[in-house]
């Protein structure tokens, strides 16, 4: 019975040994099955061959990458977080490029252009300069009264307008400062409801227009004044001028009663001495 145990075995055994040999690497197992079955290592000697494409196949084509799974899976919440920074980022880019409704900018622009405007209308000076360099009034350095009659009528007519055109160019300006009260308080709203940096920038170039336009406008009215003042100097120192001239023109003799001309003795009688008074 012994003998028949031993036999079997012998007959198992050469039979897994005749198996085993015909065997082949890469082909029936991997070059490297250490390596190749470690989820963490590498078989290069199996990369690729044979061995590896009928495990490829019999897996259904797909291979796990332990290493690859465990990262994403540490990773997954950054992957989350990224993307929303990277949404956030794309509304913040939409936001700082949105410019103002076009409205808005209308109607800042044509607040600027009316304050402009009126500045314009009531600029009175250099019709003032125009009349102090031509022959309405004296001048100084000009001696033309022979051919000039520096009608007073005129002067006083065009003075009467020019006073009023001053007054009514005061009370526009007052106007207009309601203007530009109800001006600025739109740019700074703009100013304070600016959402993003263009909006910011547009805001930003409403004021210094909305500035410059306030300083032409006292500058106008700076021009105004000194225009008004420079009419009341005019108009007096054409009547100071006259007087002078007039003067210059009189000739006076003083006549000596003791060495009289014949003309003048025609024209003047020496009256007698009255003499001692009779006591």
């Amino acid at each position: 019975m012994i003998k028949k145990i031993s036999m079997v075995l012998i007959i198992i055994f050469c039979g897994f040994s005749i198996v085993y040999a015909h065997i082949i690497p890469g082909v029936d197992r991997p070059f490297d099955p250490p390596a190749y079955y470690s989820e963490t290592e590498i078989s290069y000697a199996d990369s690729p061959s044979t061995f590896f494409y009928r495990d490829l196949a019999a897996g259904g084509g797909t291979v796990l990458d332990v290493t690859r799974k465990a990262k994403s899976a540490l990773f997954s919440g950054d992957f989350t977080s990224l993307a929303g920074i990277f949404t956030s980022k794309t509304s913040n880019d939409v936001i700082n490029t949105s410019s103002f409704d076009s409205s808005v900018l209308e109607q800042t622009s044509n607040d600027i252009a009316n304050i402009n405007q009126n500045t314009t209308n009531n600029a009175k000076s250099s019709a003032v300069l125009e009349k102090r360099s031509g022959l309405l009034f004296r001048s100084p350095d000009r001696y033309d009264e022979d051919t000039n009659t520096y009608d007073k009528k005129t002067q006083l007519s065009w003075l009467e307008k020019t006073y009023l055109s001053f007054a009514q160019a005061s009370k526009d300006s007052l106007d207009d400062i309601n203007l530009q009260e109800e001006a600025l308080g739109r740019v700074i709203e703009n100013t304070y409801n600016a959402d993003g940096d263009l909006q910011a920038a547009q805001a930003s170039t409403q004021m210094k227009a909305f500035n410059e336009a306030v300083q032409a406008s006292r500058n106008s009215l700076l021009a105004n004044y000194a225009a008004l003042k420079a009419t009341r100097n005019i108009a007096k120192e054409d009547e100071e001028l006259e007087n002078i001239r007039k003067i210059d023109k009189s000739n006076l003799w003083v006549t000596d009663p003791y060495d009289t001309t014949q003309q003048e003795q025609k024209v003047y009688t020496r009256p007698a001495a009255p003499g001692f008074k009779n006591f």
